[in-house]
């Protein structure tokens, strides 16, 4: 029987890239509209995107595109999924867990070798 991912859709994004992380930030916030969500070392959250500072960016080898994150409340089924099938695990599940919330992370590479980020705030 297939396994079925248990999405929590409050907490999906594509994580770009950007050179200029500021200059981005307010694009998003006062062109698009979207307000920021949360910001930290690993970058700054806006509805559904999160941006990530790359001041020395090469777009024409690697891209924009950092990874694509889904929001679970199976991380642990699907990850052993991934893992049977052979996938590469980047990261495997790992507790990122603070006094005010819980959470759960795992990454890996789909066969066309995009990075996939699992998290679990359940």
């Amino acid at each position: 029987m297939p396994i079925e991912a248990k999405v929590v859709p409050e907490h999906i994004h594509t994580a770009l890239r950007v050179k200029d992380l500021e200059g981005a930030v307010r694009f998003y916030t006062e062109v698009v509209g979207l307000r920021v969500a949360r910001r930290n070392e690993n970058g700054v959250w806006v509805q559904g995107i999160q941006l990530i500072g790359a001041p020395d960016l090469d777009a024409k080898n690697k891209g924009v595109l950092d990874h694509i994150g889904i929001s679970v409340a199976n991380i642990e089924e699907i990850m052993a999924n991934v893992q049977k099938a052979g996938a590469e695990i980047e990261r495997p599940v790992s507790d990122m867990s603070t006094p005010q919330q819980r959470l759960r992370i795992a990454f890996f590479r789909d066969p066309e070798g995009n990075r996939i980020e699992l998290t679990d705030r359940t």
